[in-house]
């Protein structure tokens, strides 16, 4: 038989059987039932010298209950025995009210008339115009539009009764002219309008039902302006919108809530409004909460009210769509997408677009050799590695030059490795295709001229408008962390790639390497997709010896995930030798060996790769094919002894074959001494 390791082992022959806790002594009305207690023991607990010592752990769920210093103990006899939580009962207060409330004062009503409030619709809610003390100053502006600053006091303001669907008040908030508000101390809070919304009709369905359904909104005016609309069925949150919401009054209007089988969450459309937005999908259920959406411009953006508010509550688009266009937005309410499953709605769009403007084939770069096998498209990872000192990092930062340039895409930068100065110069070379440091000797090419300042402050400002770079000297960052400011630069300032060089900077939170690498791809390729932006990934190869100059799926070190999890996997193999002079390193080989949608955006490379040439004072890459046709240089007609950098002899002499070695590799001591003896280049 298996025991659990939470349960005492007790012997049925030592056991008391009771029909309840109450009569063993035991108050139960405070378990929770799913969870063990401490409590002081019945038996012993006022004979111990530490009488408030809790000895004795009750068991709710399964009945048993043990003290460990008497040895009392016992089972409930009906095994369907019921345990309830009760919560602790609370005394309220009862706000005072006027035995007849005051009308309203005129200034009152110009207000409401201005926000499209009748004054039938304030009288059928109970409002009274009043004076309040209000404990804080506040600055508001003045109908001349200079700023004023009202000191705490008396003032005058609205009263907003909060009633039962038996017009019992249980709770008031105060409103003045210049928004602040008070509320009656310690007394109950609960939803304001259940007076009018438990009796009333409510709108019809298509098939002209009743509609049993519960608006929800963040504040008074909301709620009134549903209810000038023609929706009773509507009630106000008491506490507005907060942070963290708790909703701990939702607990006493039960039976109110349960009167409606659906909830229309139409709450302001702002940060403020998400957290209560979540907290009350979660408590009401999501399967039974519909969501209003406000109106928007071709941008996304809230369209405006007639007077310059965001359209992004129920009063705002009452007083500038009408009580129809109110009611058409509480009609077109609609559930949200399920998080597993694409809408109906979204899947029909997207092929629409499809049928209309065909499957959206990436991004290109203008090397039509390399464009032939990749292009990028949004909702993509793409993992770059290759051969050391292939140049990876030059790699990623000339396709996000170009992407920017060519498309429009803004990116951000994460590059641990690189100071930000040296990756802005380096980014500043290729956007203008010229050397951005000033160095008094340019491999290669010894009469490039650098930036001007002029040429210094446009670029630095350009790319700055256009990347985002993440400061390499902070705190290791999670790849959780990472995302999230991803997240907030899309909001911000609508990046399109976010580039990661190289990953393995970030810090591990899983012991095993390679189930940190499949949960930080897995994440990445979540956000690419709920961002819409291209992530791309710098990873290091395997072990040098273990490197097939070629490369292949299972070539970066850390994981096989690499192969299993990116969308796209570029190598580099860097040609040792091959393409030198004239101001050009090493030729590139690159290698496409994934593609995940192969059939629009390009296709495998195979055997051999895209080969691209790369000049060395900007670290531009282009096609090989581009570069201009160069004359294999003559050896030196004579042996030479190369110079330091005073001017001396260094006392070296170098032979033919040497000085052919020395010149393929361009030592800048060596060409100053080619170009005195008159030689060619």
């Amino acid at each position: 038989m298996l025991v659990s390791r939470h349960l005492p082992i007790l012997p049925l022959t030592s056991m008391a059987l009771f029909n309840s806790f109450e009569e063993a002594g035991i108050d139960a009305t405070s378990f929770k039932k799913q969870a063990p207690h401490h409590i002081i023991c019945p038996k012993c607990g006022a004979d111990r010298k530490k009488a408030k010592e809790p000895s004795l752990r009750v068991w709710p769920k399964e009945g048993l209950f043990k003290c460990y210093n008497c040895e009392f103990r016992g089972k409930i006899k009906d095994p369907n025995f019921n345990i309830v939580y009760q919560k602790p009962h609370k005394s309220y207060k009862k706000p005072h009210i006027p035995e007849t409330p005051p009308p309203l004062t005129p200034a009152a009503s110009t207000w409401l008339a201005s926000r499209a409030i009748s004054e039938d619709t304030a009288y059928a809610y109970g409002l009274y115009s009043t004076e309040r003390y209000f404990p804080y100053p506040k600055e508001y502006v003045a109908s001349d539009g200079t700023t004023k600053t009202r000191d705490k006091g008396l003032s005058s303001c609205i009263a907003f009764p909060y009633m039962t669907p038996d017009y019992e008040c249980l709770f008031i908030q105060y409103r003045d002219a210049i928004k602040r508000f008070v509320v009656e101390a310690d007394c109950q809070l609960i939803p304001f309008g259940m007076h009018i919304a438990a009796h009333y009709g409510g709108l019809k369905d298509k098939n002209d039902r009743p509609n049993s359904a519960l608006i929800w909104t963040e504040g008074q005016l909301d709620c009134m302006s549903l209810y000038e609309a023609g929706c009773g069925n509507v009630v106000s949150v008491p506490n507005g919108s907060q942070q963290s919401p708790q909703l701990e009054w939702l607990d006493d209007v039960q039976d109110f809530v349960g009167l409606f089988t659906t909830h229309i969450l139409c709450l302001d459309d702002d940060s403020a409004g998400l957290p209560l937005k979540k907290e009350l999908m979660r408590r009401l259920g999501a399967s039974r909460c519909k969501v209003v959406h406000y109106p928007k411009d071709a941008k996304g953006q809230h369209q405006l009210a007639k007077d310059g508010r965001p359209m992004k509550d129920a009063n705002a688009v009452l007083t500038t769509l009408g009580a129809q266009g109110l009611k058409d937005l509480i009609e077109k309410a609609d559930f949200e997408p399920m998080v597993s499953f694409y809408s109906k709605e979204y899947l029909l769009e997207k092929m629409m677009q499809v049928g209309d403007r065909g499957i959206d084939g990436g991004a290109t770069l203008g090397w039509p050799e390399f464009d032939e096998y990749l292009r990028f498209s949004f909702e993509r990872v793409t993992a770059i590695s290759g051969t050391p000192n292939a140049g990876k990092s030059d790699f990623v930062d000339q396709i996000a030059i170009i992407l920017n340039r060519k498309h429009g895409w803004k990116g951000s930068f994460h590059s641990p490795e690189k100071d930000y100065i040296l990756q802005l110069g380096t980014l500043a070379a290729k956007l203008n295709s010229k050397p951005y440091f000033n160095f008094a000797h340019v491999p290669g090419d010894r009469h490039s001229v650098a930036y001007t300042k002029e040429e210094q402050v446009k670029a630095i400002d350009y790319l700055t408008d256009n990347f985002y770079f993440f400061n390499p000297t902070s705190a290791q960052l999670t790849y959780q962390q990472v995302i999230e400011d991803w997240r907030s630069l899309v909001q911000r300032y609508g990046i399109r790639f976010a580039v990661l060089d190289p990953y393995n900077y970030l810090r591990m939170d899983e012991k095993d390497e390679a189930m940190f690498i499949k949960k930080m791809l897995i994440a990445f390729k979540d956000a690419a997709r709920e961002l819409q932006i291209h992530v791309f990934i710098v990873a290091h190869p395997t072990k040098a010896g273990k490197i097939d100059p070629k490369g292949g799926l299972y070539s970066i070190a850390g994981s096989a995930h690499w192969a299993n999890s990116v969308d796209n996997f570029i190598w580099l193999y860097r040609h040792i030798g091959e393409g030198r002079g004239q101001g050009y390193g090493d030729n590139t080989e690159v290698f496409v060996h994934k593609l995940r949608n192969q059939q629009f955006e390009g296709r495998l490379t195979g055997e051999d790769g895209i080969m691209l040439s790369y000049k060395m004072n900007t670290g531009e890459f282009d096609v090989a094919s581009n570069r201009p046709a160069i004359a294999a240089p003559p050896p030196p007609k004579t042996m030479y002894t190369p110079k330091n950098t005073y001017g001396r002899n260094t006392g070296v002499v170098y032979d033919q074959e040497q000085t052919i070695k020395a010149f393929y590799a361009e030592v800048p001591q060596l060409a100053a001494s080619l170009d005195a003896e008159g030689l060619p280049f």
